[in-house]
């Protein structure tokens, strides 16, 4: 099983991130992603990345957010 991880920061602000062989799942702190990107132009910046290499139903991403 392959695993990426990787980690933001900005001023207070610290996100991990986990990308892992899977079906698509994207969470940001446990939930889906929509509740923290609603509509559409929202959805599709952060799924685009994954559209354009065709892979959007071969990762999981599992985001960690503190603090900001």
């Amino acid at each position: 099983m392959m695993c990426y991880l990787g980690t933001g920061r900005r001023k207070t602000a610290i996100a991990q991130v986990r990308l892992m062989d899977g079906k698509g799942l994207i969470q940001v702190n446990g939930k889906p992603f929509e509740e923290f990107f609603p509509g559409e132009r929202l959805t599709k910046a952060v799924t685009a990345p994954l559209v354009a290499t065709n892979t959007r139903n071969e990762y999981d991403i599992l985001v960690k957010v503190k603090g900001g």
